[in-house]
């Protein structure tokens, strides 16, 4: 930043060192080293962040000095959740940070002279915004399931579930959506469900992400496929064969021995009811394929997969049409 006066100046900060230097600007001259004014105040920059890890748009931090009131400071946060507060006399002060539909947080931070402060706060889990009516996407890493994502959010989006908010693809086959590449480093390693099948703690860092972002649901779509190839007949038919036909050794094998089997599964995450230790709720889905020949390429075997994921989405239409989940 240039101050303006006789001569200006530069703020700078030098590598390694957190002080904040102000270095004079002199016509002609070569800069060889910083000159350092002497600063009898400090400075405080940081970010409020959420619980995922999101900056939070709007809000207030108030810095006060309990023995010398004439000090505190109140300011508005800027919309990426960071703030910068200069010329505090050195000392400690508690920041309180205050974010609507958040608890209050607190923290102490110590000034220096010449220095820079920086402080990160971090937010309690805040409450769901009961106005949200939006509804996420979002597959896991598993194959096929962003194919299953992104027909179901089609299959909503083209008002074949009746719904309130827009459904949106949080993860699509070009990558992240931009509203949602933001939170997404906070969700990493995220185990959302455990083997009870109840809602982790994790669940709290879903929630801030899916009200960063205006939604009341997410849905956590996953494929399992398995491929098997068998030649071995119908065990049953074969002793059949062989108990009406003893004498000729008859064996029918499987002419369709290339076996692909899914399971695509959609788990719903309500923001708004669910809390963590709560037992999800979650619908299937099934796709067979009994495919005769040599062993199937990977590449053939892909194509069978998409089409059963595109033959689901009906069946999971239908049971969310018998009894809407979206109220």
């Amino acid at each position: 930043a240039i101050a303006g006066g006789e001569e200006p100046e530069i703020a700078m900060v030098a590598a390694g060192i957190p002080a904040l230097q102000r270095v004079r600007l002199t016509a002609g001259a070569e800069i060889s080293a910083p000159t350092v004014a002497s600063a009898a105040t400090g400075s405080v920059a940081g970010r409020v962040l959420n619980v995922a890890g999101v900056p939070v748009r709007d809000g207030q931090i108030r810095l006060s000095d309990a023995a010398n009131p004439d000090r505190d400071r109140q300011l508005n946060l800027l919309p990426d959740g960071s703030f910068f507060i200069p010329n505090l006399p050195a000392g400690t002060y508690l920041a309180d940070v205050t974010v609507a539909d958040y608890p209050p947080a607190s923290t102490q931070i110590q000034v220096r002279s010449g220095f820079v402060s920086s402080q990160v706060v971090r937010l309690s889990p805040g409450r769901a915004n009961a106005a949200a009516t939006g509804i996420g996407v979002l597959p896991d890493s598993s194959p096929f399931s962003d194919e299953l994502a992104y027909r179901v959010q089609e299959a909503i989006a083209a008002a074949k579930v009746p719904v309130e908010g827009e459904t949106t693809l949080l993860i699509g086959p070009l990558g992240p959506a931009p509203e949602f590449e933001p939170v997404l480093p906070a969700l990493r390693n995220m185990q959302l469900i455990d083997r009870d099948e109840r809602f982790t703690a994790d669940l709290d860092r879903l929630k801030a992400a899916g009200n960063a972002l205006g939604l009341r649901y997410i849905l956590l779509a996953r494929m399992e496929v398995s491929t098997d190839f068998n030649r071995a007949g119908n065990p049953w038919v074969n002793l059949a064969l062989q108990y009406f036909v003893p004498s000729v050794p008859i064996s029918l094998p499987n002419f369709t021995p290339n076996q692909l089997r899914s399971r695509g599964i959609i788990t719903l995450v309500d923001l708004q009811d669910d809390e963590p230790g709560d037992r999800a709720s979650y619908y299937e889905a099934f796709g067979r394929d009994d495919v005769g020949g040599s062993p199937m390429f990977d590449e053939a075997a892909a194509g069978l997969y998409r089409q059963q994921v595109q033959n689901m989405v009906p069946e999971f239409l239908r049971q969310w049409q018998e009894q809407s989940p979206f109220s």
